[in-house]
């Protein structure tokens, strides 16, 4: 160690090979400290000279220098406090790090030679096992694995080719960006990316471009290594079958088939033939028997194909439908080439009661709508403002002579629809309103109430005499004003829907045939528009909005979207708010079939079916759902007394269901936390495939009994990212690394230690010694104080 890296407190080796060298005072304050530091060395200088004027016997020459050994010790001090910081350069040549990203999704785990080839990852670690020493002999080669949930590249740190491909998505793209953020500081050179471009994340070909121009921003080469064949595998799948969840027997059963195909040669392969099985959910152990409603159709290169079924009448019971198509040569995927729905058929009609206030654009089609659907709807119709004389009109038997006013009146019905009502004695009236809260609150029943112009706001304010009639509702109405552009008063143009994400998962919903919530949100947005919106103060706060106005200028009262469609659970059963009465305008799409879905999911949905009735009701989001997808579920819970349940969390458990019917091995168990009194709701991630039963435990105390909880059935799914489109993609990896030169088959990847290079690069290397307290400076210090001292004792001024 040197005498100067002593005299300074530097570590050994410190000064070697520097290049530069430069004095920085890191604790420099700003400039209000600055003025506050010179203010106070002014004032210790002041201190220090006015202390030795006092003393007149000190000659000056002697006065001079206490004065000049006081402050310069202070100086010092200061000097110290300040943080001097020797900075020293040194110029170093290094090489730059080369990245290297193994794509780990389910993609690289598929075998391209047939079901005993080797899997695209087993290719990798093949080619990479040579290749990384080289690249490591002169350089660092981080290695880097990545795949995840949807949204998230999932980018981790490895230390070998341990890799297993059961990522179920793939975001190249994102990968790079991490790395590149992860790396920041660190010099790196290259990244080599190993995928088979497959990208599950929407708008992959943006994000790939981005990425490569980030890279290139940075100094980054990007090359990638193509594993897996261009050529798409031979394969067949059963997407889904779309069939209701309910249908009456006797009649025939629409039903459909999606299919998708890749690689497929001419001919028969393309030709696929349907077939459709049912078993029996009420006999444990029952066999699958086949149904006579096959279909065929023919699949064109990647389109999907639609086959229509029409199923004859089916038995009465609750039913496990099976579509499948069969299995092709040599196919290696043929779990996909079958899929299952559950379907109760019935011979219990929806009982409905349809209130108008008079007959309305809606009150006509739907009163049309539930004559025509006779098969599932028992209704009976009520036009209040009608001739005496005149037959109201029913598929239920007998017409009305006079509306049901009571609770035992009601309970014939499953759902009440009321369409802009109005007051009437002996109609809708107090004693109505007291059985409907009966009806709904004690009996299971549904209520929707239809918000029109003419009637609904004086009946719904405050004061009304049927002003109870709100307190059922899942909002709190607002006042109409007057004047263009006023709440409730028609727009200029029509305002579009917008339906909510808790709305899109519910079944009310589902307007088309798909689930998908971006498919379904489109539908939503796409429908001729409302002009006029009843207006809503807001929101209860059990309740949910379904639908709300697509417009800033409309918005409830207390600032938030405006509700168009909202519900609640009111006691027992189910409210329902729409605040349009122009559902009728949608007719003209899809021909009429939109409008008739929704209103069909809507008294569906309303309707107080056998389990509905139950004290437990267990729901989910969705009936299907892939391995490893958040699934939300909720409970609503009632006492024997029919009030809410009041406990802080409640138990689930997850059985399988095994293929005899039955559900047996407990695979999970959940506790839902509490949303509000009586309603339970939480998260399910299920790992495993197959179906499971959804169910609540036996409460030990006896509070509830298996007869009092309504179970949910679900199916999961192998994830489908990874597996609909396997087919290498090379101009996918030419956007990332922005030069399809950079873009090397897997077979190539020895040729990567040559194309990359070892170039070095001078890198500026630079290392900060803090010189506070080092020993020349604490040195100097202690020797002024210390000289002082001595002098002042030599003149008599201690």
């Amino acid at each position: 160690m040197s005498l100067f890296s002593v005299v300074f407190g530097l570590p050994d080796g410190a000064l070697d090979q520097a290049t530069a060298y430069s004095l920085h005072l890191a604790g420099m304050p700003g400039i209000w400290g600055l003025l506050v530091l010179l203010a106070g060395l002014t004032a210790a200088t002041w201190l220090v000279v006015r202390t030795y004027r006092i003393d007149g016997h000190l000659t000056p020459g002697r006065r001079r220098l206490l004065i000049a050994l006081r402050l310069g010790a202070i100086a010092l001090a200061v000097f110290a406090a300040l943080g001097p910081t020797l900075v020293v350069r040194r110029n170093q040549d290094r090489t730059g790090a080369v990245a290297v990203l193994i794509d780990d999704s389910g993609s690289m785990a598929w075998r391209d030679t047939g079901a005993s080839g080797p899997t695209r990852l087993d290719q990798v670690r093949t080619a990479l096992a040579p290749v990384l020493p080289k690249l490591a002999a002169v350089r660092e080669v981080p290695l880097y694995a990545f795949s995840g949930a949807a949204g998230s590249p999932g980018v981790i740190a490895i230390r070998d080719l341990t890799v297993t491909g059961e990522g179920r998505t793939s975001d190249p793209a994102g990968a790079v960006r991490t790395v590149i953020d992860q790396r920041e500081g660190s010099r790196t050179a290259a990244l080599v990316v190993v995928s088979d471009g497959i990208a599950t994340t929407g708008d992959g070909s943006a994000r790939m471009t981005a990425a490569a121009r980030l890279a290139a921003d940075r100094g980054l080469v990007v090359w990638a290594l193509a594993v897996g064949s261009v050529t798409p595998p031979r394969n067949r799948a059963v997407v889904r079958i779309q069939a209701p969840r309910s249908a009456r027997a006797g009649n025939p059963i629409a039903a459909s088939v999606l299919l998708a195909g890749s690689g497929l040669d001419a001919g028969s392969e393309r030709q696929v033939r349907v077939q459709l099985e049912r078993r029996n959910l009420q006999e444990p152990g029952a066999a699958w028997e086949a149904i006579e409603a096959d279909g065929t159709g023919e699949l064109a290169g990647s389109a999907l194909l639609t086959v229509d079924l029409t199923i004859p009448p089916q038995p009465v019971g609750r039913w496990r439908w099976r579509a499948t198509i069969p299995d092709l040569p040599g196919e290696q995927v043929v779990e996909d080439n079958r899929a299952e729905v559950e379907v109760e058929v019935s011979e219990t009609k929806h009982r409905v009661l349809l209130i108008g206030g008079t007959s309305t654009w809606e009150f006509q089609f739907l009163r049309s709508y539930l004559l025509r659907q006779h098969t599932h709807y028992a209704l009976s119709a009520w036009q209040q403002d009608a001739d005496p004389r005149f037959n109201q009109d029913s598929s239920a038997g007998n017409p009305l002579t006079a509306l049901p006013t009571t609770a035992a009146g009601l309970e014939d019905y499953d759902a009440v629809i009321l369409i802009d009502p109005q007051e009437m004695p002996d109609s809708v009236d107090a004693r109505f309103v007291q059985a409907l809260d009966t009806f709904v609150g004690r009996r299971h029943g549904g209520l929707a109430f239809v918000a029109g112009r003419r009637f609904s706001e004086g009946l719904l304010a405050a004061g009304s005499p049927l002003a109870k009639l709100a307190d059922l509702l899942p909002v709190v109405p607002g006042r109409c004003g007057t004047g263009p552009g006023a709440p409730g008063e028609p727009a200029p143009t029509p305002i579009r829907l917008s339906a909510t994400d808790e709305g899109l998962a519910l079944p009310v919903l589902r307007i088309r045939d798909s689930a998908e919530p971006s498919e379904l949100r489109s539908a939503w947005s796409q429908l001729p528009g409302s002009y006029r919106i009843h207006p809503v103060a807001r929101l209860k706060p059990a309740a949910t909005a379904l639908v709300v106005a697509d417009d800033a200028a409309r918005r409830s009262e207390d600032g938030g979207p405006l509700p168009i469609i909202a519900w609640h659970h009111y006691g027992r059963g189910r409210v329902l708010w729409l605040g349009i009465d122009s559902t009728w305008r949608w007719r003209p799409v899809d021909q009429a079939k939109v409008c008739e879905r929704f209103w069909g999911g809507v008294i569906d949905a309303l309707a107080a079916a056998g389990d509905e009735r139950r004290r437990l009701v267990v729901t989910t989001a969705a009936d299907q759902v892939e391995a490893g997808d958040d699934l939300r579920v909720a409970v609503d819970a009632f006492n024997r007394d029919d009030g809410p349940l009041d406990l802080t969390e409640l138990p689930l458990v997850v059985q399988a269901i095994g293929d005899d019917g039955v559900a047996g091995e407990v695979v999970s168990t959940i506790r839902l936390p509490r949303l509000r009194t009586g309603v339970f709701e939480g998260t399910l991630r299920p790992v495993r495939t197959g179906r499971f039963l959804i169910t609540i435990p036996l409460d030990p105390a006896g509070a509830w009994t298996s007869e009092d909880v309504a179970a949910r059935t679900i199916d999961v799914r192998t994830p489908q990212a990874e597996r609909r489109r396997l087919a290498r993609d090379d101009a996918a990896l030419a956007q990332l690394t922005g030069d399809p030169a950079r873009v090397l088959p897997i077979e190539r990847a020895g040729e990567l230690p040559f194309l990359i290079g070892d170039k070095r690069q001078v890198v500026i290397e630079e290392r900060r010694h803090g010189l506070g307290s080092a020993p020349l400076l604490l040195a100097l210090i202690a020797g002024l104080l210390l000289t002082e001292l001595i002098l002042r004792k030599r003149q008599d001024l201690m």
